[in-house]
Parts: C-alpha cells; sequence; structure tokens
C-alpha cells in the first residue's frame, strides 16, 4: 500500500527523530537526567532541539543540519495542514528543491519533489546511524580538588 505524502512526510521525519534520539542516548550517560532532557517536556525532547543540539555539539555537519531543518519544515507544513496537501504543492517542490543531498548523491538526476524528500531521508538516516554507532560511550568524571588558598 502506497504512502499517501502526508503520511510520507510525518513518518519520514518521525524515524530521523527516532535517529537522534538514539544518537544523544549514545552520546549521553544513562539515568534519571538524561530520561528527563529527552523525553517530553524536556531540552532535547523535539526533533528542532535534537537537530541544533547535535549540530551546535559537533555530532552532525552543517549540510546534514540544513536538510534536517528543511525535512523538519515540510514536515510541519504537512502536519499542520488543514487542506490536503502534497509533494506538488509549489511551497514544498520549493523546499524540496532546496534540499543538498539528493543533488550530492546523484548530481544529474532530475528528481521529483516526494523522492527529493526520501532520498534526503535515507541519506540522513544512513549518515545519523553512522555517527551513532561511532560514538564512544560517555564516562563520568572526577571533579579537580578544590584548592585553598591561591598562593601566587
Amino acid at each position: 500500500m502506497a504512502e499517501s505524502d502526508r503520511g510520507a512526510a510525518l513518518v519520514g521525519l518521525a524515524y530521523l527523530d527516532a535517529l537522534l534520539g538514539r544518537l544523544f542516548e549514545a552520546k549521553m550517560l544513562k539515568g534519571t537526567s538524561a530520561n528527563r532532557l529527552l523525553n517530553y517536556p524536556g531540552a532535547f525532547s523535539t526533533a528542532s532541539a535534537r537537530t541544533d543540539a547535535a549540530y551546535s555539539l559537533g555530532w552532525i555537519s552543517v549540510e546534514t543540519y540544513r536538510d534536517l531543518v528543511t525535512l523538519r519544515k515540510i514536515r510541519n507544513r504537512f502536519a499542520h495542514a488543514h487542506n490536503a496537501l502534497t509533494f506538488s504543492d509549489v511551497d514544498v517542490q520549493t523546499q524540496c528543491a532546496s534540499l543538498r543531498l539528493p543533488k550530492e548523491a546523484l548530481p544529474d538526476w532530475n528528481f521529483k519533489p516526494r523522492d527529493q524528500f526520501f532520498l534526503a531521508t535515507l541519506v540522513l538516516i544512513l549518515r545519523l546511524e553512522f555517527v551513532r554507532r561511532n560514538s564512544k560511550a560517555p564516562t563520568t568524571v572526577e571533579d579537580p580538588p578544590v584548592i585553598k588558598g591561591d598562593k601566587t
């Protein structure tokens, strides 16, 4: 059964958001504080916050960041549209055309907007999973000793 355009946009971003969550889990200490940050209403409970933080922490490249932001904007158009919206909508086509990953992957290919969305999503899934799998589990740190009186 073919997925509707709205369903494709919602499911695609939901999957990327889940992968971003798994990336954070791989790079954070396990426990209650991590759970509070990652689960609603925590600071990293949304795709937007996870994307911004992952980029700001240097976990993802600027290209990955830009396409995640664009895909999130496309998803939001579908999620908040009160009428039937498709990938042939002019604004959605414009946003899909701004995705960089499909052009990088296959520069000579003439993609339809839905295909641009899918290819960008697929490449981002691979990139995020690669980063997650190559992440090192964090370790706790020791506090430095307290210094009594500076004698300089």
